[in-house]
């Protein structure tokens, strides 16, 4: 059954609104690798990492939202998304629009943009199918741990321990980042409902090469008070690490028309973690 796809014409009616609002407005408890709880159902190479690029002012988005929320709650797929919400934070919107060349909102880029889908779709089944295509495909052989602790009870910085072992014989070279995400967002969609893993900052971003068949490890420290963000609820905050390979290849941000073109950059590996309130342990 081919999935049910908002209307041509009112999508793009939104995009020209969101894009037009767009340019006019412009001593801690330790997190292991991993802390999701998850019955997987299939034989994924990596765990895969979703973008979607969203606005307040998009009716649609709240389809989209809700689903990847549904999906990532199932625990059947080593899956983690982020929320761009572009219209609420300008390195969302550059990753959107500088790194992808967004065409409109609703859109979700599965593993760096091996996958896409552009525009609202009701059936769940549209983005299990892209999840899972994802997470089948061929990736190099790396490993990424990710630890984060609040260094001390007035949690005052963020401090973020990634391990990255190349498992190959030969150099790895990739990109870095690391997503801080707010479990239950501060912003709401068009109809009143909270994103989830909203993104507000990067705790990390940047070029990395490891020679064969040894590993690396990198320390970041995030200071709410250096950002806007100085009233996170230390609570409510998770931690997505994620590998993009620097093999570039040719994609579109707006398939199945292949008008607006980018270079993508596949994810590897990735890994998730929530960040516990330590004052409460």
């Amino acid at each position: 059954m081919s999935p049910t796809m908002i209307n041509r014409n009112k999508f793009l009616s939104l995009v020209l609104i969101s894009l037009f609002l767009l340019s006019t407005s412009l001593a801690g408890c330790v997190t292991h690798y991993s802390n999701r709880k998850a019955s997987y159902i299939n034989n994924f190479t990596h765990s895969v990492l979703c973008e979607l690029g969203s606005a307040t002012s998009c009716p649609y988005c709240s389809i989209t939202s809700a689903i990847l929320y549904k999906i990532y709650k199932s625990s059947k797929y080593r899956f983690y998304y982020v929320t761009l919400i572009a219209d609420k934070n300008n390195k969302a919107r550059n990753r959107l629009l500088g790194d992808y060349n967004l065409y409109g909102f609703p859109t979700c880029f599965f593993d760096g943009g091996y996958e896409i889908i552009s525009g609202g779709y009701s059936n769940i089944k549209y983005y299990e199918d892209k999840i899972v295509s994802s997470g089948e495909r061929n990736v190099t052989n790396i490993t990424i741990v990710l630890y984060a602790r609040w260094t001390n009870k007035e949690m005052e910085n963020l401090s973020c321990e990634i391990t990255i072992f190349n498992n190959q014989y030969q150099e790895y070279n990739g990109f870095l980042k690391v997503y801080l995400v707010e479990i239950i967002s501060r912003w709401r969609d068009y109809y009143g409902n909270p994103y989830h893993f909203g993104f507000i900052d990067f705790i990390a971003n940047t070029n990395l090469s490891i020679p064969p068949k040894e590993k690396i490890n990198l320390f970041y420290e995030w200071n709410p008070a250096e950002s806007k963000y100085n009233d996170v609820d230390p609570s409510n905050l998770m931690a997505v690490g994620v590998l993009f390979n620097s093999q570039a290849h040719q994609s579109y941000s707006d398939p199945p028309y292949n008008t607006k073109q980018f270079t993508a950059y596949y994810v590897d590996d990735a890994v998730g973690v929530k960040i516990s309130d330590t004052s409460k342990s």
